[in-house]
């Protein structure tokens, strides 16, 4: 997926379409940590992110199965 820097105030982002953030489980507010690697990867990884009931159900449901 290839997104364009965007000016936002005196600082600059990405804007994540409603599909990415439902794929990573993100919502706005969330907060995020961000990882630069040696290569110039950006990574982000949500702190504090409480899982959904639907994360919540499978995850009983695997459990019972195994």
């Amino acid at each position: 997926m290839i997104k364009r820097i965007i000016k936002i105030g005196n600082s600059c982002g990405v804007a994540l379409g409603a599909t990415v953030l439902k794929r990573a489980g993100l919502k706005p507010g969330d907060r995020v940590n961000v990882a630069i690697h040696h290569s110039g990867a950006l990574v982000l990884t949500a702190l504090d992110r409480c899982p959904t009931a639907e994360e919540i159900e499978e995850r009983i449901k695997r459990a019972l199965s195994s």
